[in-house]
């Protein structure tokens, strides 16, 4: 009784979700109605924006070097000013992470934990790539090719080999690591300190992305040309997604989808469904697709120039039009972040259109559940 009551409400649930849909849909007009669009940022030299929550983080140069900047909603505070070139932030919460080149050469990592800065690497070769979950900080230690973790408290070494580009959310870490015949990903659970092989075949694998227990990534099977694959780990088995013996590009992974470009389409693959398929759109060399659990962004020529193109799981719609260059979105939620004529944008929905991304969200759910 109790599991027929469940998918009864269940279905009536996904058919109000439908009609809502359609209905805002009725209610959203042109392009970016319904948004509202700021410019964060009037600097000189202005880096491509991350994104967490309402938070935004970017480096800019501030006369002297770059300096890393933060948004949080409502005011823009600087976070560094030093010396040094401070560059590639990623931000978690209100926690904050870049590499400082330091007057060595070197270039170091650093935390901000909403705080105060402070440095957490201190490596002769120099320490690259540095990601950011919550309080867990991994990065590339270049010298002995290394993964190392940071909790806010303690480094550790959590990688055994050459190991290089870590990648993490909330408990899990994926890179690439030399297996003794080629480069495969390898998969870390810092809650158990357990690593795992989530790929095994005889060429390099590269660009791995990871979201939970699941992961992709870009292999090439065909030594004899550039063509690169999808790749996908479910949480239990590798899984070859794409044979077109293309190049694939940027691939991205948030729950059970995951996106990547090819031939400058955006296609979306289902985790539940084994399906993939290719997003309806009007712009042409799409670019960058970017995930989260209610959008799917990207950036595509319209004939002028690159702009920002956004799939709610209902219609796709151009988010911005203008006579620049709209480049490097980010997506959390339903909060959109990119680069603009080299300055941060953000984009937020207003009430209807929020209803609209809602109920598109929970129509892809629907559909896959019904698929399951």
């Amino acid at each position: 009784m109790t599991t027929i009551k469940r998918t009864t409400t269940y279905l009536i649930t996904c058919g109000l979700i439908t009609l809502l849909s359609n209905l805002a849909v009725a209610q959203v007009g042109s392009a970016s109605a319904g948004w509202t669009i700021s410019q964060l940022t009037n600097g000189i030299s202005v880096g491509p924006p991350q994104l967490s929550g309402s938070n935004v983080v970017w480096e800019e140069w501030d006369g002297n070097d770059t300096e890393i900047f933060m948004f949080n909603g409502n005011l823009i505070n600087q976070l560094t000013d030093n010396d040094i070139r401070d560059e590639e932030p990623y931000v978690s919460g209100s926690n904050v992470v870049w590499q400082g080149r330091l007057e060595d050469g070197n270039r170091e990592i650093f935390f901000h934990n909403g705080t105060t800065p402070q440095q957490i690497s201190n490596s002769p070769g120099g320490d690259l790539h540095a990601r950011i979950s919550g309080n867990n900080v991994v990065w590339w230690q270049v010298n002995g090719d290394q993964i190392k973790h940071f909790d806010g408290a303690l480094t550790t070494t959590i990688s055994n080999g050459a190991s290089v580009d870590p990648e993490i959310d909330g408990n899990t870490v994926v890179w690439r690591q030399f297996d003794g015949n080629d480069v495969e990903i390898f998969m870390h659970k810092l809650d158990t300190s357990i690593t795992t092989q989530i790929s095994d075949n005889n060429f390099v694998d590269v660009d791995a992305k990871v979201s939970g227990n699941r992961a992709v990534w870009l292999g090439n099977p065909v030594t004899t040309n550039s063509a690169r694959e999808i790749y996908v780990f479910d949480g239990n088995h590798e899984i070859q997604v794409t044979n077109a013996n293309e190049r694939q590009f940027n691939p991205s992974i948030f729950g059970d989808r995951a996106a990547w470009s090819r031939l400058g389409d955006i296609l979306l693959y289902d985790f539940n469904t084994g399906s993939t398929v290719t997003i309806p759109t009007s712009s042409i060399n799409n670019a960058r697709p970017q995930l989260s659990d209610s959008l799917l962004a990207w950036s595509g020529f319209d004939g002028n120039d690159n702009e920002i193109y956004v799939f709610d799981g209902h219609s796709v719609f151009q988010l911005t039009d203008n006579d620049y260059d709209d480049i490097r979105v980010q997506v959390d939620g339903t909060r959109l972040a990119w680069l603009g004529d080299n300055q941060v944008f953000t984009a937020i929905p207003e009430p209807n259109s929020l209803l609209l991304l809602l109920t598109g969200g929970l129509i892809m759910t629907c559909r896959r559940r019904r698929h399951h």
